[in-house]
């Protein structure tokens, strides 16, 4: 199974499990013009170092490195939210 269509399988999950973001969706934009903004810069940034980049559809994006049948993924996050109250884990 090719990523895009897995990243696909589980887009409803990916919405679901991010709708604590405050912007509305946009058109393209699913989360809204901040995070999307955040992704692309990140994705811009890999590209810019030498690695393969791909944006799906601004829910998520992979920056690649290396060839083969087997990779290494690090998951991480680009937004962020201000500091105030009701956070679990200090900012």
């Amino acid at each position: 199974m090719d990523l895009q269509k897995k990243v696909l399988d589980y887009k409803e999950e990916v919405i679901k499990g991010i709708q604590g973001v405050q912007e509305p969706a946009k058109e393209g934009k699913p989360f809204g013009d901040g995070p999307a903004e955040a992704l692309q810069y990140f994705l811009d940034l890999g590209k810019e170092l030498g690695f393969k980049v791909e944006n799906f559809d601004n829910y998520a994006g992979t920056i690649e490195f290396g060839e083969g049948k087997e990779t290494v993924g690090i998951l991480g996050h680009v937004d962020v939210v201000p500091e105030g109250e009701g956070w679990t884990y200090p900012p």
